[in-house]
């Protein structure tokens, strides 16, 4: 796949991998809800997310075929990673092109059934905020390409197991 970006004739080329390998991309310092500065806005903005200029991301909950599970404001799956080590995400590059973390300019707002003292975002290697809950970063499965989708449940991949996760923060283990 080819972007281009801009008159400065910019042109990025993705392509994917299913690498097993996991790297570190967050800081080790505790999840912070401060008025960080936010991300540069890309040309492809965060799916979900806010954007500098946009207003504050939704952490929502939805009911699915696995019970009761966190989700962004527009309903898309979001899921945590066995493989991270407490706020500090482990899932970068070719990693990160399969599972977008769900990053922000700010830390979202919490929707109906879910606890706002859970919500805190946590600062990748590449500067941006990515949204944590209950001490876990999220992330979206690049393959729900639809509000509802789930096809990332309990994948093992890039050193961990994927999991929707629960209105408590924790893992939904079932498949």
């Amino acid at each position: 796949m080819v972007l281009s970006l801009g008159a400065a004739g910019l042109v990025l080329v993705a392509c994917g991998s299913d690498g097993e390998s996991a790297t570190a991309a967050g800081s080790t310092t505790a999840a912070t809800t401060s008025s960080a500065p936010a991300a540069s806005p890309t040309s492809t903005p965060a799916i979900g997310g806010a954007t500098a200029s946009g207003p504050a991301a939704t952490l929502d909950v939805s009911t699915s075929r696995f019970g009761t599970i966190l989700v962004d404001g527009g309903g898309r799956t979001l899921y945590l990673f066995g493989a991270d080590q407490g706020v500090t995400s482990m899932c970068s590059e070719n990693c990160a092109k399969a599972w977008p973390p769900y990053v922000v300019s700010q830390a979202p707002e919490a929707g109906s059934g879910v606890t706002s003292s859970e919500i805190a975002t946590t600062t990748r290697a590449d500067g941006t905020l990515q949204v944590t809950y209950h001490g876990h970063p999220l992330y979206y499965f690049a393959k729900d390409t639809t509000a509802g989708a789930a096809m990332g449940q309990g994948i093992d991949k890039f050193g961990g197991k994927w999991f929707v996760v629960g209105p408590d923060g924790n893992p939904i283990e079932g498949s």
